[in-house]
C-alpha cells in the first residue's frame, strides 16, 4: 500500500481508495473484537468509541490516535454496526471465501491468458517476417537473372538507337560541330544591332552630302570653302586655303604699288590661279570621298541586313534539317538511362545478397 500511495501520490482515486480502506480495516477489527466480547461488554465497547469522540472533537485531531478517532459519519458508522452486530455464520464465511477464490482464478488465468496471447502473436510475427526474408533471398536469384536478361535487351535498343543516329548524320550530314554552330538569338541581336548602326551613319552621310552639294549649288564655291572644313576637316585643304588667302593679300598690295604689268604681279597672280584650283580640286576630292563612304556604309548595312536573313534562314533549315536526328538522339540518351538504371539495380541486388543478414531493399 506504501508503495501505491508514493508511485500514485497525484492520482485523487487512490487517496479515495486508501481512505475506504482504512474505514472498512476499522470496521473488520471492530467486528474481530465484537466476536470475542459478550453482550454486556458490546455496549461498554461502544461508549468507549463515543466517549473518545466527545474528548478529542475540540481539541483537535491527535496524529497518534488516527487508526482509532475517525471523522463523525465513520464514528456513527462503527456505532451502528456495533449495535447491529450479528456474528456471521459459517455458511456465509465460507461463500465469501469461495467468491475471493474464483475471482483470484479468474483474473490470473485471463493475465496469463493474454500474456500466453502476447507472446504467441509476438512469434507468429517474427517467424512470418523471417519466412518473409527468406522467401525474398530464395527470389534474389530469380530477380538478378531477370534483371540481366532486361539489360541485355536495354543494350540491343541502346545499339539500335546509336546505329539510327549515326546512319542520320551521315544522310542529313550533320555533325556536334554544326549543332554548336547554330544562330542562337544573342547572336542575332549583335547583328540586328550593328546593322541598326550602320544604317544610321548611313543616313547621317547621305544628309551631310546633300547638305554640301545644296550650298554648293545655291551659294557656289566660296560659301562651301567656308563650311566644308568643319563637316570634313581636312589639313591639305587647310593649308591650301592658308597659302591662297596670303597669296591674295600680297596680290591685292603690289596692286596698288606696282601695277597689274609688274612681273612679281604677274607671278603672284598664277600663284593665285593655281592655289585656286587646288582648293576646288580638294574639294571635290572631298566630296568624293563622302559619296564613297556613303556607298561603302550603305554596302555593310545590305551586307549585315543579308547576313541576319541568310543566318536566320539556314537556322530554320539547320532545325527542319537535323529535327529526325534530334528526335533519335534523344531516344538514344533515354534509352541509355534506362539502362543505366538497370545496372545500378543489378549491382544493388548483388551487394544484398553478399552482405549477411541484409535485407533487400524494397522499391
Amino acid at each position: 500500500m506504501i508503495f501505491v500511495r508514493s508511485l500514485h501520490w497525484f492520482n485523487p482515486l487512490v487517496w479515495l481508495a486508501l481512505s475506504r480502506l482504512r474505514a472498512d480495516r476499522e470496521l473488520v477489527c471492530d467486528a474481530m473484537v465484537m466476536s470475542r466480547l459478550a453482550d454486556d461488554e458490546r455496549r461498554v465497547y461502544g461508549n468507549t468509541l463515543i466517549k473518545l469522540l466527545d474528548d478529542f472533537s475540540g481539541a483537535g485531531f491527535c496524529p497518534s490516535l488516527a487508526p482509532v478517532i475517525n471523522h463523525k459519519h465513520e464514528i456513527k458508522r462503527r456505532v451502528t454496526m456495533i449495535a447491529q452486530f450479528k456474528p456471521a455464520g459459517r455458511v456465509a464465511v465460507l461463500l465469501s471465501a469461495a467468491i475471493v477464490v474464483a475471482l483470484c482464478c479468474f483474473t490470473f488465468t485471463r493475465a496469463a491468458e493474454k500474456r500466453g496471447e502476447s507472446s504467441s502473436n509476438n512469434q507468429s510475427r517474427r517467424s512470418k517476417t523471417k519466412q518473409e526474408d527468406t522467401d525474398k533471398r530464395s527470389s534474389a536469384p530469380e530477380l538478378l537473372e531477370m534483371l540481366r536478361q532486361t539489360l541485355e535487351g536495354q543494350n540491343r535498343k541502346v545499339s539500335d538507337a546509336q546505329a539510327k543516329v549515326d546512319k542520320l548524320r551521315r544522310e542529313l550530314g550533320i555533325s556536334d560541330l554544326q549543332e554548336l554552330m547554330i544562330l542562337n538569338p544573342e547572336t542575332v541581336r549583335r547583328l540586328e544591332s550593328e546593322r541598326i548602326r550602320a544604317q544610321a551613319e548611313y543616313a547621317s552621310q547621305t544628309k551631310l552630302l546633300e547638305a554640301l552639294l545644296q550650298i554648293k549649288a545655291d551659294k557656289g564655291s566660296d560659301e562651301l570653302r567656308k563650311v566644308i572644313l568643319t563637316v570634313a576637316p581636312d589639313e591639305l585643304l587647310s593649308r591650301f586655303l592658308q597659302d591662297l588667302a596670303a597669296t591674295e593679300t600680297t596680290l591685292a598690295k603690289l596692286r596698288e604699288t606696282m601695277g597689274a604689268e609688274n612681273p612679281e604681279f604677274k607671278s603672284l597672280a598664277a600663284m593665285q590661279a593655281y592655289l585656286d584650283n587646288k582648293v576646288n580640286t580638294r574639294i571635290e576630292g572631298i566630296l568624293a570621298g563622302l559619296r564613297v563612304r556613303l556607298q561603302a556604309v550603305k554596302a555593310n548595312n545590305k551586307s549585315l541586313r543579308d547576313a541576319i536573313e541568310e543566318a536566320k534562314k539556314q537556322n530554320a533549315e539547320m532545325e527542319v534539317k537535323s529535327l529526325p536526328y534530334l528526335e533519335a538522339k534523344r531516344a538514344l540518351e533515354n534509352n541509355q538511362k534506362l539502362r543505366d538504371a538497370i545496372v545500378l539495380r543489378i549491382l544493388q541486388e548483388i551487394v544484398d545478397m553478399q552482405l549477411p543478414g541484409a535485407k533487400p531493399v524494397e522499391k
